[in-house]
């Protein structure tokens, strides 16, 4: 894939440790705050994302060790959280620029047989993640937190995409 493409994948992960460093210096009363029409509690829904991107990485044929997040129910922590968020977002972004649009992946889900495009976990791993992190920024917004800046034009800022 083009570098282009690499740069969403990086911007990706730069917002997910970007959110989870934010949230981690708030009151930890917050990790338990929620508001309709979201996923759920903000501890819940920082632990999906990343355990969502170690499915899709197992689903890609390139587990990480031990992708136990699925598996475990209380919020296992930020240092725990930032450093599977560090490893599941090299590998996107590694996959991003090896697997070419033709590629396919076939396997079982719940008993089906199936056969897609590789590109599928790897689009669904960047609209899963811009879609919980904004209702983790709505939950901390009822709450009276002030949003945090996730968009491309704050990275680019930063200096990130250079």
């Amino acid at each position: 894939m083009s570098n282009a493409l690499l740069e969403l994948y990086r911007h990706h992960l730069w917002a997910n440790l970007r959110l989870l460093d934010h949230v981690a210096t708030l009151d930890p009363k917050l990790l338990e705050a929620t508001a309709t029409g979201t996923f759920g509690q903000v501890d819940a829904t920082l632990k999906h994302i990343i355990a969502n991107e170690e499915g899709y990485l197992m689903h890609l044929g390139s587990p990480v060790t031990e992708a136990l997040l699925f598996h475990v129910h209380e919020f296992p922590g930020f240092p725990e959280l930032r450093k599977r968020a560090e490893v599941t977002g090299a590998k996107l972004i590694e996959l991003a620029g090896a697997v070419q649009a033709e590629d396919s992946l076939s396997g079982t889900f719940q008993g089906q047989p199936y056969t897609m495009p590789r590109v599928v976990p790897l689009m669904q791993a960047i609209n899963h993640g811009t879609e919980h992190r904004a209702h983790v920024i709505t939950v901390l917004s009822q709450q009276g937190i002030p949003p945090i800046a996730l968009d491309a034009w704050t990275f680019w800022e930063q200096g990130m995409g250079r």
